[in-house]
C-alpha cells in the first residue's frame, strides 16, 4: 500500500481572527493518531472554536526518507 505525507491542519479562531498551523506526518494513520492527542487533549481544551483535519499530499512518503530542513541564514544577512 502506498502512503503519502499528510498534514495535520489545526485551525483556531480567536477574536474574529483565523490562525492555522500545519504539522507533517508520514501517513494518514499517523496524522489521525496524532490528531487524537494534539487536538482533542490540548488544542480543544484551550480553544473551543477550533478544528483539526488531516490533508493528504501528493508526495509519496516512502520516496522521501528525511523531511527537508531549513538552510542556515547567510552570514551577510545577519546584522
Amino acid at each position: 500500500m502506498t502512503t503519502y505525507w499528510t498534514a495535520l491542519v489545526l485551525t483556531i479562531f480567536v477574536d474574529g481572527h483565523q490562525m492555522q498551523s500545519r504539522l507533517l506526518f508520514p501517513s494518514m494513520k499517523a496524522c489521525g493518531d496524532a490528531s487524537a492527542v494534539i487536538y482533542h487533549d490540548y488544542v480543544k481544551t484551550y480553544f473551543k472554536n477550533s478544528i483539526a483535519q488531516c490533508e493528504k499530499s501528493e508526495l509519496i512518503s516512502s520516496k522521501l526518507t528525511k523531511l527537508p530542513r531549513p538552510k542556515p541564514r547567510p552570514v551577510w544577512l545577519e546584522k
